[in-house]
């Protein structure tokens, strides 16, 4: 039996003695009803023990006992008796042990078959179930059933169940456990499509609570019967299309469009598909999904863009938007064929249509530019175009859609093939075009050699249909880098001879090269460096395998090499390409901080100095002075022809009076060039000058100068004045005109020659060659110094004054010998101490100072002098 929770409840508790039957009449016992609830699987099978309240039973009577059943859950529950007394009685006490059912829940419905709501096809017999969840269920009892077919029923004809239209229908109950099912079986057929059926119960179930509320309009479930339909397609048409053309031109990579509009006259959403086939090809075309939402394309050769989508509302429009892929093929037979085919609920319907469509995959390509494009050497390949193996080459071209003339877009494929002296070279790439444009770049084959029999081709990405085939030109494979060979050049230059430094460079190139070299030289030494001077020269030939170049350096104008250190070159370094584009590399070093070629420079050079200048004719203004100038060459033979200029000067005024050109002279070697002025008047300097124009330069630049000063001479007695650049001088040439007045002319002009050369201004600015001599002497070259100043001595002079001089040295004090003789192994810390009357030799291994009277003399590493002679 099944009871709602807290329903009263009565028990009789009888007594009796177990031997005579009889009641107690005396004594006192108490006795409860006891109920243990085993909650539903549902709500976890728990265990609940509920005691009750103990009551003192009647003696010698019945005694009733009322309780409450629990309402804490519902479940299966048992009631049992319990009992005590306080007397000296044993009981035995008659558990009762009664099982009931109880419920404190309402029927809840779980579900429906068919379910509410549902558009489902019309039956003659279907079986109709509402699925409960209840503790103790339903029977007829407590439940009654009614039908409501609109067909049949709706005599109002208003589509609206009322309470009055409905019909009893007899139920069926069935259940296991607490899941019961009500059951009835109804025939629809006389509903036509989208006509409802309505199932409305009423009751209790077996605990009394209601089995729902639920209204005649609504029922308790209802459906809606369906009476099978095909969706049909309205229209069919193609987007952004050409008006004047209904055929849809197929090009690979360019997009078409479709517009499709169907209908179902069920409900739309009893379509499951729509499909635009194309050609005689089920796998080919396009796939609309409706359950999900979705465009697909049904293989490869066709590919859906994100424009596909369709719109739902009184119908079904889907517009149908993809791109042609190369892989677009079809058996041939039925091309421009479409046909569209509906998937719904009821089946599937199809339309065809013809000559809808035609495939166009013929492209037009031309060849815009093949390039070279990596390394230092880039451009366009032509015949005999050098290349570095390996280097990157660039195809680009131009591609459109032959029918159509629009650009293209998409993939594409290039092979190419050829031969690598008498090997085979072939490749392949892929690429994408864009807007028309395609660039595709592919690597040089590795080695070297000629790259004869070639041919570059461009497919379709699958290589299904050639679209463009040429013939590239015949390309020099260059695997190596050109070296730049070791000079020859192994002997030194003299730092004196700068103004034509000719320095030859060969490369080993096995290729070609026809580019300029570029050779950079500079002379360095430990305290400067001159600027550095860069020529850029074509080869002069080619020969056995060598690329041969000769350059010439003139360093003249960059620096005085005079002041340059003893350890001074002259460093160089290249630069180049061959035509391959490779960069000259060098066995050793080549840049600046280490140099191909280093070369030293010597301290050999040309040295010219006047030794003297003998003076003979008239001192007078106006008169002709005859110069005899005596040149000496220490250093190297001078071959190119150099002047020796006069100058006078008066009043600060120097004015070339004369100028001999010396054509030559040899090495260790004397001469002397004859000249002659017009004397000027007033008191004036004479000046002979060697090189100066500073044309060349010399060893020693602070011996190119002599000079003398002379004063007017008058003819009265005792009046006559010479002055001189010497003060000693002065003092015996007036000593002397005191002593000799009656002497002519000739011989106090005679004793005026005697005077010492001094310094003198420089001459003009030169145009090239040797800075300009300044006024201040000229500091000597680093590590050659030369020898002490000498003495005065006297010039030589004219037969006719030689009697006069007698006469002179005969007044004057005879000089005594100087002590203290320098012997052999002496010692000197510079060059400033070495003796009087001596000249440099300079020599490959040793630099000697010699003289007839000061002996010979070396210099040492440490620029001390040791007397060796």
């Amino acid at each position: 039996e099944t009871y709602p929770g807290d329903a009263p409840m009565t028990a009789i508790v009888d007594h009796s003695f177990t031997n005579s039957a009889a009641r107690l009449q005396n004594g006192l016992i108490e006795a409860r009803l006891n109920v243990d609830v085993q909650a539903t699987e549902e709500l976890g099978s728990t265990f609940y023990t509920n005691p009750g309240a103990w009551t003192t039973l009647t003696t010698g009577a019945t005694t009733a006992i009322d309780f409450l059943l629990p309402n804490g859950t519902s479940g299966e529950a048992r009631i049992w008796l319990e009992a005590r007394t306080s007397d000296d009685l044993e009981l035995e006490v008659d558990a009762y042990n009664q099982t009931v059912v109880i419920n404190i829940e309402s029927p809840v419905l779980t579900s429906t078959t068919p379910s509410t709501g549902a558009y489902s096809n019309e039956q003659t017999q279907r079986m109709v179930a509402l699925d409960y969840h209840d503790v103790g269920g339903f029977s007829n009892a407590t439940v009654q059933g009614f039908i409501w077919v609109e067909a049949l029923d709706d005599n109002s004809g208003n589509g609206v169940a009322e309470a009055n239209e409905y019909r009893q229908h007899p139920l069926t109950f069935s259940n296991i456990g607490n899941a019961w099912t009500i059951a009835l079986e109804v025939n629809e057929s006389a509903n036509v499509d989208h006509q409802l059926v309505r199932i409305w119960l009423k009751g209790t179930d077996m605990a009394g609570y209601s089995i729902g509320e639920a209204s005649a309009q609504n029922g308790t479930t209802w459906w809606e019967s369906r009476t099978a339909s095909k969706g049909q397609l309205l229209h069919l048409e193609t987007i952004d299309g050409d008006p004047n053309d209904p055929v849809v031109r197929l090009e690979p990579t360019k997009s078409f469009a479709w517009r499709v509009e169907v209908i179902d006259t069920n409900k739309l959403s009893d379509i499951t598909r729509v499909n635009l086939l194309m050609g005689n090809d089920p796998t080919l075309g396009l796939r609309y999904n409706a359950n999900l939402g979705t465009c697909e394309a049904l293989d490869a050769r066709i590919q859906v863009t994100q424009a596909c989508s369709a719109t739902v509302a009184e119908t079904m429009i889907i517009e149908f938007h993809a791109v042609v892929d190369w892989t677009f093929v079809t058996p041939g037979t039925n091309d421009g064929r479409i046909e569209i085919r509906i998937d719904d609920y009821d089946g599937s319907n199809s339309t065809l249509f013809e000559g809808m469509w035609s495939l166009e995959q013929e492209m037009s390509v031309v060849l815009e530019s093949l390039m070279d494009i990596e390394g230092a050497s880039q451009g366009a390949l032509v015949e005999g175009w050098s290349i570095i193996s390996g280097e990157t080459i660039r195809l680009n071209a131009s591609m459109s859609h032959l029918l159509s003339n629009t650009s293209y877009t998409g993939p594409v494929s290039v092979y190419w093939n050829g031969k690598l002296q008498s090997d085979r070279w072939s490749g392949g790439t892929s690429g994408e075009a864009t807007d028309g444009h395609l660039s595709i770049e592919f690597a040089a084959p590795l080695g070297a050699g000629l790259l004869f029999d070639m041919e570059l081709t461009v497919w379709d990405p699958y290589a299904s249909q050639e679209l463009l085939s040429i013939e590239l030109p015949t390309l020099r494979i260059d695997g190596a880098a050109p070296v730049l060979l070791d000079s020859t050049l192994s002997t030194g230059l003299s730092r004196f001879h700068l103004s034509e430094i000719e320095i030859g460079a060969n490369i080993e190139e096995a290729n070609l090269w026809s580019s300029n070299l570029t050779l950079t030289c500079q002379i360095r030494s430990l305290d400067e460096s001159w600027p550095e001077l860069t020529l850029s020269r074509a080869s002069s030939t080619v020969y056995d395998g060598k690329t041969m170049f000769s350059f010439t350096f003139d360093f003249s104008d960059l620096g005085d090499p005079s002041l340059l250190s003893t350890q001074a070159n002259v460093a160089c370094w290249a630069d180049g390409f061959d035509d391959a584009g490779w960069a000259l590399l060098a066995s050793t070093g080549n840049s600046q901080l280490d140099p191909w070629l280093v070369l030293p420079l010597s301290s050999v050079g040309p040295d010219v100095a006047i030794s003297g200048v003998e003076v003979s004719g008239s001192k007078e203004a106006g008169a002709t002075m005859r110069l005899g100038i005596q040149l000496v060459s220490v250093g190297e033979s001078i071959d190119e022809p150099f002047n020796i200029s006069i100058f006078t000067e008066l009043d600060g005024e120097r004015i070339l009076v004369g100028r001999e050109l010396v054509p030559r002279i040899g090495t260790n070697t004397a001469t002397t060039l004859r000249s002659s002025i017009t004397v000027p008047s007033g008191t004036w300097t004479l000046h002979v000058e060697v090189d100066a124009e500073q044309a060349m330069w010399e060893v020693d630049e602070t011996n190119n100068a002599w000079n003398a000063t002379y004063a007017p001479i008058q003819s009265s007695f005792g009046s006559a004045t010479l002055l001189a650049a010497s003060g000693a001088g002065v003092a015996i040439i007036a000593f002397a005109v005191v002593l000799l007045r009656r002497r002519n002319e000739d011989t106090i002009e005679a004793l005026s020659e005697a005077v010492e050369p001094t310094s003198v201004e420089p001459a003009a600015q030169p145009s090239r060659g040797p800075p300009p001599r300044k006024t201040e002497s000229k500091p000597k070259p680093a590590g050659l110094k030369g020898p002490p100043e000498r003495k005065p001595q006297p010039d030589k002079e004219p037969t006719s004054a030689i009697a006069g001089a007698a006469a002179l040295d005969a007044l004057l004090p005879v000089a005594e010998p100087e002590t203290g003789e320098v012997t052999v192994g002496s010692v000197v810390n510079e060059w400033s101490q070495l003796p009087p009357g001596g000249d440099y030799e300079y020599g490959l291994d040793e630099t000697l100072y010699k003289g007839d009277e000061c002996g010979t003399w070396r210099m040492n590493e440490d620029k001390t002098f040791i007397k060796i002679e």
